[in-house]
């Protein structure tokens, strides 16, 4: 209970400017993560609403659960899980704890493993 009435006193204290940070802070993460997958021709786009992101299926809308986008973000979960990084299956969400270095260090897994996929042949 003492925890729980912390945390809402945290909350009232700061108010609505602390989800609005939150929010826009998982939009530019998400935004640098989409032009780096479309830079490099990686076929993945991320989409986010607050500070949840899932990966947004794309192609043929009939197989959508096994498309390539689908199969590659699974790759690449389970090897950002060995990178020290875990996403919930699907997507991740951010919180007011994830610094700029947190961020920094999950975009430069995420580069290490796409490139560790397309040397094993796994991604175009």
């Amino acid at each position: 209970m003492a925890a729980a009435r912390a945390v809402l006193k945290y909350l009232k204290i700061q108010g609505s400017s602390l989800q609005e940070e939150l929010n826009q802070r998982t939009s530019q993460f998400i935004q640098q993560l989409n032009s780096y997958f479309e830079e490099d021709g990686v076929p993945i786009k991320l989409s986010n609403c607050g500070s949840i992101f899932n990966d947004v299926p794309f192609g043929d809308p009939s197989n959508l659960v096994n498309s390539p986008a689908s199969a590659n973000m699974d790759l690449i979960y389970y090897h950002l899980i060995h990178k020290g990084v875990f996403l919930r299956p699907g997507g991740g969400l951010l919180s007011t704890a994830h610094t700029d270095e947190d961020l920094n260090f999950i975009i430069q897994a995420v580069k290490e493993s796409v490139k560790e996929l397309r040397n094993g042949g796994f991604i175009p």
